[in-house]
């Protein structure tokens, strides 16, 4: 009951006050600048909390059409309602730093762009403290008239690599991108050793990617910083790779045509090389009773036990001390019998004032042992309550995980019936392919060599067949069908020029077919890649 009050006074206490975080609380993130109609792409968020450690709550607004789900919230409970993220922490995680995980998708024909904030508040104490997260503006799709931006003449771009041994089989790969007279779009392509595993430690909004044994970050929009660095951690097994000779690339748009720069490695610290310092661990103090390992609570018996034998410790110093001073007092009597005879009022009076201070400082010993069984009552009431609180803690932090975990198979099972659903409908399809003779539609892309454009008519949920497309759109050309990202989606054509697909698309406009796109889509080897690296690949030119 005792940790419920406190959990709903915290919880008041945040309603009631509000102040401005120091400088040293920040939260960040790496959502991108610029992302696909009905795109899927993750987001991290880096909480930089201080020594805060009680009651938090982060919120995002996010535009309409945007939908989210949690990856990894740290223990905190995750919703999504209205447009609205909500992750609430009973306590927040014990790490000054933590990173919380996201997965965002847009929805289709957005073409926009938006500004998205957020909020980080929590508990200091009784003050409820806040970071306001700065407007970041995503654009979704294609805006009207973008394309028609000239990029900056470069003045100077490149990119260095130096790597630094961390553990046995560990390395952090740090790259220093030089972009004086860039802004738009740039990307770094690291060839990793075989075998390797990459995760990202700083992308400076990059979206980060591992793709066949390559480290990617792909920039739509360039930081602000003529000089920046990004860095990733290599795990590799067997023989220390050889990161001299390692390869990689530096890609960007200069006045429309794609260059490309090699990355060279600078510099390479081994463990050997380097001299860290050894850890300093802070152990807990065994006696402190604030630590959580030493607030094993008292029963009420042992309670009672320990104040009889306080209350008995007393009486008996009481005693022993009115004893002593009885002693003491008949050694003076005795050494002064004849001023007693001479005085015999004066020796009383001596004897009283020695009982009283007797009495006196019994009484004070005995007051000091109460005090001590007080204190000790004390505290053994407060490790009760510091054991009820962190049972609490523990069980919403099972509910919490069993919540999650229920979640997670609520949205295996999700995918896995749409999974099955998408095959059957692609199945009936085929079979319908079948039975009409042949009506132009190919349910799986021809495997195709190299970079090819195509334009996407359509996308939806459900399959439709060549009737649907010549009743609606009184289209009866032929076309694909493939899964992607969720979605089945119609293309059709095949070119080796970007111009090619983009004719065909303004060809659909002009025909008034009312297609919820065109647009253009591009594919590599038989997998779907954005435009932009289909274009750096070529090197074809953008048109509009």
């Amino acid at each position: 009951m005792v940790s419920q009050l406190f959990v709903v006074f915290n919880v008041f206490a945040l309603l009631l006050f509000e102040l401005t975080l120091g400088s040293d609380i920040t939260v960040t993130h790496n959502l991108p600048a610029q992302v696909e109609n009905s795109a899927e792409f993750s987001v991290d968020l880096v909480f930089n909390k201080g020594k805060l450690d009680e009651y938090g709550k982060f919120t995002m607004e996010l535009p309409e059409g945007f939908t989210a789900e949690m990856v990894d919230v740290r223990d905190g409970s995750f919703t999504f309602q209205n447009q609205k993220i909500l992750i609430t922490w009973l306590s927040l995680p014990a790490d000054e730093e933590f990173v919380v995980a996201l997965k965002i998708k847009t929805g289709p024909n957005m073409n926009q762009a938006f500004d998205i904030t957020g909020k980080f508040s929590a508990l200091d104490g009784n003050d409820k403290v806040n970071y306001n997260i700065p407007a970041h503006q995503i654009i979704v799709g294609t805006l009207p008239g973008e394309e028609n931006a000239n990029d900056p003449i470069v003045v100077n771009a490149g990119c260095t690599r130096s790597v630094t041994q961390t553990s046995a089989n560990e390395y952090e790969v740090s790259l220093t991108v030089e972009k004086e007279g860039l802004s738009q779009f740039a990307k770094v392509e690291e060839y990793l050793p075989e075998g390797a595993k990459a995760s990202v430690v700083e992308n400076k909004n990059a979206v980060f990617s591992t793709v066949d044994e390559k480290a990617k970050f792909v920039w739509m929009k360039l930081p602000d910083d003529n000089i920046f660095t990004v860095s990733y951690k290599v795990t590799v097994e067997g023989e220390d790779p050889d990161f001299e000779n390692m390869e990689g690339k530096f890609s960007y748009l200069q006045e429309e045509e794609t260059k490309k720069q090699p990355i060279t490695t600078t510099e390479v610290t081994t463990l050997d090389e380097a001299t860290p310092s050894d850890p300093v661990v802070q152990q807990p103090d065994p006696a402190d009773p604030a630590d959580p390992a030493n607030a094993g609570a008292m029963t009420r018996e042992e309670i009672l036990a320990q104040k009889k034998a306080a209350e008995e410790e007393a009486q008996r110093k009481k005693e022993e001390e009115l004893a002593r001073l009885r002693e003491l007092d008949q050694q003076q009597g005795g050494n002064s019998t004849e001023q007693q005879v001479e005085d015999p009022a004066q020796a009383q009076a001596a004897a009283d004032e020695a009982k009283r201070k007797a009495e006196e400082e019994a009484q004070r010993l005995a007051d000091e042992e109460a005090k001590r069984v007080a204190d000790a009552e004390a505290e053994a009431r407060r490790q009760a309550e510091e054991a009820e609180r962190i049972a609490q803690e523990e069980k919403a932090k099972a509910e919490a995980e069993a919540a999650r975990l229920a979640q997670a198979e609520a949205d295996r099972r999700k995918a896995e019936e749409e999974r099955k659903k998408a095959a059957e409908q692609a199945a009936l399809a085929q079979q319908n392919n079948g039975q009409n003779g042949g009506n132009g539609v190919t349910n799986v892309p021809d495997p195709q060599t190299g970079v090819v454009y195509r334009v996407q008519i359509s996308a939806g949920k459900n399959m439709v067949d060549k009737a649907y497309f010549e009743k609606r759109h009184s289209f009866s050309g032929p076309f694909y069908i493939e899964n992607h990202e969720g979605w089945i989606k119609y293309t059709t054509g095949g070119f080796g020029v970007y111009k090619g697909a983009r004719d065909q698309r303004e060809d659909y406009k002009a025909a008034g077919h009312n297609f919820p796109g065109p647009f253009v889509t591009a594919y590599n080897d038989g997998t779907r890649i954005t435009v932009q690296e289909a274009l750096m690949i070529t090197n074809q030119k953008w048109f509009q």
